[in-house]
């Protein structure tokens, strides 16, 4: 199995981590880039790999930074099933459509602007609520704590992450080649005893613990470390040496960098 950080790499935004396997491929979150202008609309413009390739989505929460980009994945040509808990599913539609509807307004307002400076080119939205729309019909409800399959041979379950109401940490199982693999996604956790949200709760079989670290600047980078936690049949934990020792050998630019060095490391320190 490999893992492509394609966002949520070095920042804490745009979440996507693409899995691809001898049985096909699933995306993890499609998170929209939230920042700068022009910074959002390079990141966000065009999405970093095929969209009609992509067999499943697995969704961790409704949340923009993890959602917002699925009208787009839906509109460039992906028709595969978006798997998420009950509650996400119905929290997507008022939040997705609301996401296309700030998109066209904010493309209406950029084109006034350029009118008015004798710029010809239109800007276009990233997507539009007939996008989501379309983005909505495709998604599929889930129990946690269930096992489903998004594609053969890869087995998914949902798990309570007290982020926001349908949250989850995603767990994931393959077999491949004759040897048993196993990712955990923790999305974004939340903290416990809290008076409305459930208590978090990630499998005992988790090689990293600790999540949302609380120095900033670490949090941003090990948001690959620790909220896509990878493990084989020896699993251990990664000491803090260990996970410096891999922090230090990740390139400073872009996700595509850390493709297969993040994948070999993780999988490679944690079968140590």
């Amino acid at each position: 199995m490999r893992v492509t950080f394609w966002g949520a790499a070095r920042t804490v935004t745009g979440s996507k981590h693409l899995l691809t396997g001898s049985s096909g491929t699933v995306l993890l979150d499609c998170g929209l880039f939230q920042g700068h202008r022009a910074e959002s609309e390079a990141r966000n413009r065009a999405l970093p790999f095929n969209s009609a390739a992509i067999d499943a989505v697995v969704l961790s929460h409704a949340h923009i930074d993890h959602s917002g980009s699925l009208p787009a994945l839906a509109r460039s040509g992906f028709g595969g099933k978006i798997h998420a808990t009950r509650t996400t599913v119905d929290l997507c539609r008022p939040m997705l459509l609301d996401a296309a509807h700030l998109q066209m307004k904010d493309a209406e307002f950029m084109n006034k602007r350029r009118n008015h400076n004798h710029k010809r080119d239109p800007v276009q939205p990233l997507y539009t609520t007939e996008d989501a729309e379309r983005a909505l019909e495709l998604m599929v409800g889930q129990d946690y704590e269930t096992p489903f399959e998004p594609i053969p041979g890869v087995s998914v379950m949902f798990h309570e992450a007290g982020h926001i109401a349908g949250a989850a940490a995603v767990s994931v199982r393959w077999k491949e080649n004759g040897r048993e693999g196993s990712l955990v996604f923790s999305g974004d956790q939340g903290r416990p005893d809290r008076p409305i949200l459930k208590d978090p709760t990630l499998p005992d079989d988790v090689p990293i613990a600790r999540v949302n670290d609380p120095d900033l600047t670490r949090r941003m980078s090990e948001y690959v470390v620790l909220h896509v936690l990878m493990h084989h049949r020896q699993q251990r934990r990664l000491d803090e040496n260990q996970r410096n020792k891999l922090w230090d050998s990740f390139p400073t630019h872009a996700a595509p960098a850390l493709t297969t060095t993040l994948a070999t490391a993780v999988a490679t320190l944690a079968c140590r």
